[in-house]
């Protein structure tokens, strides 16, 4: 990774880090909003469940990207590839299983946006770095998917926020 480019890496670890704060401020919401913190045991409804199954589908798209940026010596980099596997893992579960959907659907929303600017930033990173012929550049193909699954639970999110707004119990009812 000495091709110059370690200040766009960093960008994207502090994107990833922003992304960190932002969960580390909607536990502390959870912790302390009477009701917030509660879960369902399993998530119910369809469009929850397509959250979950979206978030996983990222979740194995961002580990084979940090696989690809191991493989070229990515070094520390495939942490915050890493951490955001996991996160894709986790948002969408809890987020799916909120007994306040509207919670929810703001946090799945809030992390979908956020994770879909990181994957757009990595797409162009990783042409711009094909173009100047960088041998640490990787295939673009799993960070697409990546995005296009948090796009995917972008859509999710506002449709899981429309019906908890129209006062749906379980708005996966309707879908």
């Amino acid at each position: 990774m000495q091709d110059g480019y370690g200040i766009a890496w960093g960008i994207g670890l502090v994107a990833n880090l922003m992304l960190v704060a932002a969960a580390c401020l909607a536990g502390v919401t959870l912790l302390r909003s009477p009701g917030g913190h509660r879960v369902r045991p399993l998530p119910v409804g369809l469009l929850p469940w397509a959250a979950v199954l979206l978030g996983a589908a990222a979740a194995v798209a961002m580990v084979v990207f940090a696989l690809a940026v191991g493989n070229v010596g990515g070094g520390w980099y495939v942490t915050q590839f890493v951490w955001a596997a996991a996160m894709a893992l986790v948002v969408p579960a809890w987020a799916a299983r909120a007994v306040d959907r509207r919670f929810g659907a703001a946090l799945l929303a809030g992390w979908a946006a956020g994770s879909l600017g990181i994957a757009i930033f990595h797409v162009l990173l990783q042409g711009y770095l094909r173009n100047q012929g960088s041998s640490g550049a990787v295939g673009s193909g799993p960070m697409i998917a990546f995005g296009l699954a948090v796009l995917a639970l972008l859509v999710v999110a506002v449709l899981l926020g429309r019906a908890a707004a129209a006062g749906d119990a379980e708005p996966a009812a309707h879908a």
